[in-house]
């Protein structure tokens, strides 16, 4: 129902949460119809997170004659908005919330269980098309103010780095706004829903003719396992390849921690080249890998 100190479409979310809450300002006076049509659209998003279960806060105060509503919508509403929220064929729990019309109250409850059990069966006798595992990712080469201090906190959250690294992380990203394609420096961030998810940093060898460093790599641990570290990986190497770049190299360590880097280097093409013992302490070593784009 409407309220009017909370819940405008520009709060998407703070820190961590940054871009997770969809806020749909509806009007004072709303029919089904129109109801609907703002429900399909948050039903949309949460599709596009592909999440593991879901929470229904079901508020039936929306219902027509409620005395703390303004709203009108009918039994057949009801039904029809529970086979829209099942039909995503997700896990879900049911918290009742409002509704005070008692002469109403328990028909619409009635209504949205019935549907919701009507579109949860239509979800299970129809075909699924496999989905993309990430959805709602956009890809930007431009670096904008905000990246310096949202690249700190991703490179933190990975616990793979130190604070030395993290603040170089960080550095990097002011010095690409400070100098742009002069300070050797370029990006690729992934956006979702205004959350950085990821981000690859690459450029060229200072003294070689078409040989590139990548930087950084990092994914947010939501994202991991998903997909989006290979896809910036890949995108990286068409804008290395477009610039004229032959050769691409990295480096890691060799402590067990980064195992799993290793593996995925080596799973997206890389070979390793030569390892450096001892180059970052006394037992761990530096891999450099290469990747040839001719």
């Amino acid at each position: 129902m409407p309220t009017y100190f909370c819940g405008f479409d520009e709060e998407r979310g703070e820190g961590e949460g940054e871009g997770f809450n969809l806020n749909i300002a509806l009007p004072e006076s709303l029919d089904g119809e129109k109801y609907r049509k703002a429900l399909a659209r948050a039903l949309r998003r949460i599709e596009e997170f592909q999440p593991q279960f879901l929470v229904v806060a079901l508020g039936l105060d929306p219902a027509k004659g409620d005395p703390t509503g303004t709203w009108s919508l009918t039994v057949k509403d009801f039904a029809a908005n529970g086979r829209l929220i099942g039909a995503l064929g997700l896990p879900m729990v049911v918290i009742q919330e409002g509704g005070y019309r008692t002469q109403t109250l328990g028909k619409n409850a009635l209504a949205f269980f019935k549907g919701l059990v009507e579109g949860a069966g239509q979800w299970a006798d129809s075909r699924h098309a496999p989905a993309h595992r990430v959805h709602g990712v956009v890809l930007r080469d431009t670096v904008i103010p905000e990246d310096g201090p949202r690249v700190r906190r991703l490179v933190d959250i990975t616990g793979f780095f130190h604070d030395d690294e993290v603040n170089v992380a960080e550095e990097l990203v002011v010095e690409r706004l400070q100098k742009g394609d002069a300070s050797g420096y370029h990006f690729v961030m992934a956006d979702h829903y205004g959350r950085l998810a990821g981000y690859v940093c690459f450029g060229p060898i200072p003294c070689t003719q078409s040989s590139y460093d990548l930087y950084w790599i990092a994914v947010h641990p939501d994202f991991q396992d998903r997909g989006l570290g290979r896809r910036l990986l890949v995108e990286a190497e068409q804008r290395i390849k477009a610039r004229g770049g032959s050769r691409i190299y990295v480096d890691t360590s060799q402590r067990a921690q980064y195992a799993s880097t290793r593996a995925f280097y080596e799973g997206c093409g890389y070979t390793l080249e030569t390892v450096l013992k001892d180059f970052y302490a006394l037992g761990d070593g530096k891999a450099i890998y290469c990747k040839s784009l001719i």
